[in-house]
């Protein structure tokens, strides 16, 4: 019985030391982990939009970025008009937006969305008074 007993302590001081050691060298690999995760669904969400941003004649937007605030749980979207004219507002783009990416996405959660659309370049017109 005595064997059987060493053996089992044996093994229990086995899992801790692994345990323990898993537990200093696992912080590094879960925030790197989490960092290429939080690129991957990005490049996702940028594809994305760039497809149903292209697709829709009526928005003349393009996608300048797209930042994690403060993970990929929630995404800044920064938007540019590539054309003058009236813009959309942000907030009125991003039901629209996340039914699209929804449709498009094969994810079990979307991140939550934030559009910022920026105000369109000035067009300079050369005058011809000179």
């Amino acid at each position: 019985m005595a064997r059987s007993r060493n053996r089992r302590g044996w093994r229990d001081q086995r899992a801790h030391a692994q345990d323990d050691f898993k537990h200093e060298h696992n912080t590094d690999r879960e925030s790197t982990s989490m960092h290429r995760k939080d690129g991957q669904i990005i490049a996702q969400v940028h594809r994305a939009l760039e497809h149903v941003l292209r697709e829709r004649a009526g928005t003349p937007l393009t996608v300048l970025g797209i930042d994690p605030m403060p993970d990929a749980r929630r995404l800044l979207i920064t938007l540019c008009p590539t054309s003058p004219g009236p813009v959309p507002e942000g907030d009125a783009l991003v039901p629209a937006l996340r039914w699209e990416l929804a449709r498009i996405l094969s994810r079990k959660r979307l991140p939550e969305l934030r559009v910022v659309v920026l105000p369109a370049a000035p067009v300079w017109k050369e005058s011809t008074d000179a």
